[in-house]
């Protein structure tokens, strides 16, 4: 296992992973081709339109997956990069009273930036396409909004979500194929997949004020509205083209539909630019 690296007293993640991506892009769809066969040979005999409907939602998600394989890219570190974004993780982290949390600096742009709950403490994860689109004041903002998701401790409700969405699809598609007396191992699991996207959709909702939150209480901590307001402008156009690179451009993205909607986490980007333009002109008043 290679060791972090350890810098200005922040612990970023060791290059790598790149490899380990395309692999994954290739298993997954090649796992999901052999179910929707499956799902096809044993409704051969009854209920053959579900078998076809399960074999269809297997073939989306496939190629879903290996579109998001193909832009989706590792780890990466170089000290230019730890230079710029280690002293705003320190700086905001003792501002917020909380320990610096770990740097993840990917090479693609499917995030601009977010944490996750990975391991021992909360892992920072930030795209380096939008290291490199945005200004030290722009990037200082953004951490800010991210730190106070750690502090305000918001990663446990991300996996309560991910929890009670697993949960509702699982049974949602248990009685779905109980309902239709097909005992067929992958007709569940199409089923489940299906449940999972309105669930996930209608819990998404509930993160909303949550980034709310992290956008006035981060422009405060950063003592900047207008840096933070300019540094989710660069992030929306830098997601929106990464979206346009794995799911296409136009009506052509409804061909993934439902896996290329994006989910409604995060208020409109339009509002939340707009709080932050206000509050700034209530600091200068």
């Amino acid at each position: 296992m290679v060791p972090p690296v350890v810098f200005e007293s922040v612990e970023f993640q060791p290059p790598g992973g790149t490899v380990k991506h395309r692999v994954r892009g290739w298993i997954a769809p090649m796992y999901l081709l052999v179910l929707g066969i499956w799902s096809v040979a044993a409704t051969w005999h009854r209920h053959l339109l579900l078998g076809v409907t399960a074999g269809l939602v297997y073939l989306e998600f496939g190629l879903a997956l290996t579109r998001a394989a193909k832009f989706r890219g590792g780890t990466v570190f170089s000290d230019e990069l730890a230079k710029r974004i280690a002293p705003p993780v320190v700086e905001l982290s003792a501002r917020a009273g909380c320990n610096p949390p770990r740097v993840m600096i990917r090479d693609d742009s499917v995030r601009a930036a977010c944490v996750r709950a990975v391991g021992r403490a909360p892992l920072l994860v930030v795209s380096q396409p939008f290291i490199e689109r945005v200004d030290d004041r722009q990037l200082r903002a953004i951490v800010a909004h991210e730190i106070i998701h750690i502090v305000r401790r918001d990663l446990r409700w991300a996996k309560l979500r991910a929890g009670v969405s697993v949960l509702v699809g699982g049974a949602a598609g248990g009685v779905i194929a109980a309902s239709n007396h097909v005992a067929a191992v992958p007709l569940y699991f199409a089923l489940f997949m299906v449940s999972l996207v309105p669930v996930q959709a209608l819990l998404a909702f509930l993160n909303r004020p949550l980034e709310r939150r992290a956008d006035t209480d981060g422009a405060l901590l950063a003592a900047d509205p207008s840096g933070l307001a300019s540094a989710l402008r660069v992030a929306q156009q830098l997601t929106e083209e990464a979206r346009t690179k794995i799911y296409g451009a136009g009506p052509w993205r409804w061909l993934l539909a439902p896996v290329s909607w994006r989910l409604p986490t995060h208020p409109p980007m339009a509002s939340r630019i707009a709080t932050l333009e206000n509050l700034a002109h209530v600091q200068l008043g």
